[in-house]
């Protein structure tokens, strides 16, 4: 009787433990704010032909979205109207 009484309390103070939240690791921001609605997501980058040769008259001062694989490393291709990545 005594070891089941000892079980019982024992399983009550695992519950209890359990049913406490756990510590933020981050403090919270007002609710207002940025960091309450999550991280901003990045624009993408628009490129532009520069190219002023009539043979691109279509293409030239465009502006073209980089690929997401590439936001920073962007050239636009003038014959194809096209971004492409580089390094």
């Amino acid at each position: 009787m005594a070891r089941s009484l000892v079980a019982v309390a024992l399983l009550l103070a695992i519950a209890a433990l359990a049913g406490a939240a756990p510590p933020d690791p981050l403090p919270r921001s007002p609710e207002g704010s940025e960091h309450a609605q999550g991280p901003k997501k990045l624009k993408p980058v628009k490129k532009k032909c520069k190219n002023k040769d009539p043979e691109y008259k279509y293409c030239h001062d465009v502006p073209i979205e980089c690929p997401w694989s590439c936001p920073d490393n962007c050239y636009i291709n003038c014959h194809t109207c096209s971004p492409f990545c580089c390094e």
